[in-house]
């Protein structure tokens, strides 16, 4: 098993869309995680819904030929510290459009949005404990995001990481109470 990460920080999916050919077609890879939608939904960027939407359903279409495509939102990022206008509202709604896109393509998602949203409402000091920013995890919140992607993809953590992975294990679990909980999420 390998994995290659293509994703360049700071990307729109109009961005990604036009690296797919140079950057991701000559692996023909079995698997394509397509996260974005952070840099889409920042208002000065002035990618629209539509074109977000239209890109995503490109990606797919386009990387579909290699193997299978999941999507990926964002975790629940920390609206209430965004310093742009309009981004706290916009930033939900472009994860709504991943959502939206992996069914009607009937692909699968991860929604780490979802997932940590009911943690940001319901602990916020907890929640901040895992950012770096606003916008960006720090080394425990990616720890917890690649913790649920192991249990996505059937990995078991081997017993000589667990006590280095402590923090994000216990976070993990209180995600998961969260989760089971079926708390509301806005």
């Amino acid at each position: 098993c390998h994995a290659l990460n293509a994703g360049v920080s700071g990307n729109t999916s109009t961005q990604m869309l036009e690296r797919i050919e140079e950057d991701i077609a000559p692996y023909r890879p079995d698997l394509t995680i397509i996260t974005c939608g952070g840099n889409d939904s920042c208002p000065g960027r002035n990618i629209s819904e539509a074109c977000f939407r239209d890109n995503l359903l490109k990606m797919h279409e386009r990387l579909s030929r290699f193997g299978e495509v999941l999507f990926q939102t964002y975790y629940a990022c920390d609206l209430e510290k965004f310093d742009q206008p309009g981004y706290a509202v916009a930033f939900p709604r472009y994860m709504q459009i991943i959502r939206d896109c992996a069914a009607q393509v009937q692909a699968p998602l991860i929604d780490h949005y979802t997932r940590w949203d009911r943690l940001r409402k319901y602990s916020m000091p907890h929640y901040r404990l895992l950012m770096r920013d606003s916008m960006h995890l720090n080394r425990y919140g990616n720890m917890v995001m690649g913790l649920d992607l192991l249990r996505r993809f059937g990995f078991e953590l081997s017993a000589d990481k667990m006590d280095y992975c402590r923090e994000g294990l216990m976070t993990q679990c209180i995600l998961d109470l969260l989760e089971k909980q079926a708390l509301p999420v806005g």
